[in-house]
Parts: structure tokens; sequence; C-alpha cells
């Protein structure tokens, strides 16, 4: 091969690397979230929610914020301590549990105190990460972990329409680091009530 044709074949290489490599970076950058700014004015709540929502790069970490503590099985032991009855298990993704209030038996049924129970905890879903691990590292952001920024006291609203047009304000709060993570279902106007507050105490036994 003649020495310009062997400079032209070394370019040719030298430009497909480079748009392979260029490419490839690209791609990966996309595929991570970019942590949103927390506003000047943020509160710390506001600041801790932020950080929750988005992926630690190390889906390993435990951090100093819950840790191993806040597990599926520690959660469910703490609301049951506080609540005198067992959260349902909804889902077991493995990465994660998904727990909620039942209001059926194990045949369908509807359960008499079902009623009761909701009135005083509410209509709610958690979230809690396996192992110790951040929601945002394990599961899929999105589908899991609303993208929505969070208000001064570290909610994040969303809002949902049912099948006959009725609207419901949901509030989304993080514990443990971004390891708990609380959906509660509200009513017309965004704000909570007793039944909001009364699991949030239970969950904040999980923070620092």
């Amino acid at each position: 091969m003649t020495r310009p044709a062997l400079l032209a074949l070394l370019g040719m290489l030298l430009v497909l690397s480079g748009c392979g490599g260029g490419g490839g970076s690209e791609d990966s950058a996309a595929s991570e979230p970019t942590p949103a700014a927390a506003p000047a004015d943020a509160s710390a709540a506001q600041r801790a929610a932020l950080a929750a929502q988005h992926r630690s790069g190390d889906p390993e970490a435990e951090g100093s914020s819950g840790g191993k503590s806040a597990t599926p099985a520690a959660v469910k032991a703490a609301f049951r301590r506080a609540a005198g009855f067992p959260l349902a298990l909804e889902e077991d993704a493995g990465t994660h549990e998904v727990l909620t209030v039942a209001s059926t038996d194990a045949d369908g049924n509807p359960l008499p105190q079902a009623d009761a129970r909701l009135e005083k905890w509410g209509s709610f879903t958690l979230y809690v990460g396996e192992g110790g691990k951040r929601l945002a590292d394990v599961a899929t952001l999105g589908d899991v972990v609303p993208s929505d920024p969070p208000d001064k006291a570290g909610i994040v609203w969303t809002e949902t329409v049912d099948a006959v047009g009725q609207k419901s304000n949901n509030a989304t709060a993080f514990h443990a680091g971004g390891r708990i993570m609380l959906t509660w279902l509200g009513g017309a106007e965004r704000r909570t009530d007793a039944t909001f507050r009364r699991l949030q105490a239970v969950l904040r036994r999980f923070d620092g």
C-alpha cells in the first residue's frame, strides 16, 4: 500500500473512532438525569427532597441517612407498632417493596375494618428500597420517583384525574435520604391533613 493510501486509511479510522466515542458519551449523558438546581432560598426539606429525586452515582452507597435500618421489614414493623395492623405488600420488585393498607382479604372480600383504617391513616402507598438502597438508584425514574419540583415543605405535588373527571392532588414525601417514599392521595386542593401528618411522624423515625 502506498504512503498516501495508508495515511488516508488511518485518517478514516480516526474519524470513525471519534464519531463512535462521541456518540457513546452523549448517549450516556442523556440517560442520566440532570439534578435540578435548588432555589437560592430553598429550605432544608426542599434540598433534601431534590437530592432524593436524583441518582447518587453509587447505587451501593448507604450514606448516613437511614442506611440499612430503612428496610421494608423495619418500615413494616414500625408501622405495625404505630397503627396496630400490618401493611399489605402490593408489589415486591426485587429492588424495592410497595406497601399499602389492604382494603380486601386474600379472596377479594372487603375488610370490615378497612374504612376505619383509611379514615385514620388515609389512602397512601409506601415505596421502600431493599438493602438500604435509595429508590432513585434502584428504581426506574419517572415510573416510581416523581421528577416534579418539591415545595418548601419538601413535598412533591402531582395531580391525577380519575375516570369520572375528579381531580386529586397527591403528596409525595421522602425519608431516610430517599430510601423511603410516601405517596399520599389528597383532595381537590394542595393541602395535607392529619392522616398525612400521622404517616410522617412514623416515617421520620428513619431520618437522620
